[in-house]
Order: structure tokens, then C-alpha cells, then sequence
């Protein structure tokens, strides 16, 4: 359901308009949509300001879509804690192995690159297999006593 904001922005001065243009990532499309109205009604060029934002999300999408390198001494402290069945290495792997992010036009990308992504999909289903052998050992040990 389209909402008119249009009676908002019009008592809005013009730079308090321009600052929500550059946050307009912040607001819902149909607000963004009757802002680009009302500066174009005030006789503001919108469309370098439009070509300037386009070239800023395509950048974001850039970066988010190669993803971020994991950090080496943290997964390799997590290696360890994954194969001793401890919990903090299954959260460090579902976190490296699964995290997503969302980019200013709300596109969805994975948080880390494909390499970190492998690492930790690896590290959360060893950890968590770890962590099943040794709760089915400790078990064995006291059904036998």
C-alpha cells in the first residue's frame, strides 16, 4: 500500500530534503519517490543526484558481492575450538559459512567471500559433529557405570 508523503515534504526545507536524498536508503521507495517529486518541483536537479546514487549502490553491490576475507588466526582459533566440540567454533562456522548482508537496494549477498564461505561451512558441520561424537561419548561413559 503506497503511502502519499508528499503533504510532509512539502513543509520541509530544501537542504533537510537533500539530506534525506542522501539516506534515501533509509526510507521505503514510495517515500523516495515523492521526494525526487518534490525537489523536482522545487526546481532541484535530481538526475546528477540520481546518476551520483546509482554509481554509489552499484559500488556497495561491488564490494558486498566479492565479500569479505575472514579473518585467518580467528578461524584457525575456531578450528580448534570446532574440533573439540565446543560451541563457539559451530557459531564462528554457521557465521562465516552462512552470513548475509543486505546492500542499499535491499539485494542480499553473502557477508564473506566464496573461500571463507568453504572454511566455514566446514568448521559448523565439524563442530557440530564433533560435538554429537563427544555428547554420545560422555553418554556411553556414564550409561557403563
Amino acid at each position: 500500500m503506497a503511502i502519499d508523503f508528499s503533504p510532509q515534504l512539502k513543509i520541509k526545507p530544501t537542504d533537510e530534503l537533500l539530506k534525506m536524498y542522501e539516506e534515501a536508503y533509509k526510507y521505503r521507495s514510495d517515500m523516495h519517490e515523492a521526494l525526487i517529486t518534490e525537489l523536482n518541483e522545487r526546481q532541484i536537479d535530481t538526475k546528477a543526484m540520481v546518476a551520483e546514487k546509482e554509481a554509489k549502490f552499484a559500488a556497495n553491490e561491488e564490494l558486498l558481492n566479492k565479500g569479505k576475507e575472514g579473518n585467518e588466526l580467528y578461524m584457525l582459533l575456531f578450528a580448534g575450538l570446532a574440533l573439540l566440540g565446543g560451541l563457539a567454533g559451530i557459531i564462528a562456522g554457521y557465521k562465516y559459512g552462512y552470513s548475509k548482508v543486505v546492500s542499499y537496494s535491499d539485494k542480499v549477498f553473502f557477508a564473506y567471500n566464496e573461500r571463507t564461505r568453504k572454511y566455514g561451512r566446514i568448521l559448523f558441520w565439524a563442530g557440530l559433529l564433533f560435538a554429537i561424537v563427544t555428547v554420545a561419548l560422555k553418554a556411553d561413559q556414564y550409561r557403563t557405570r
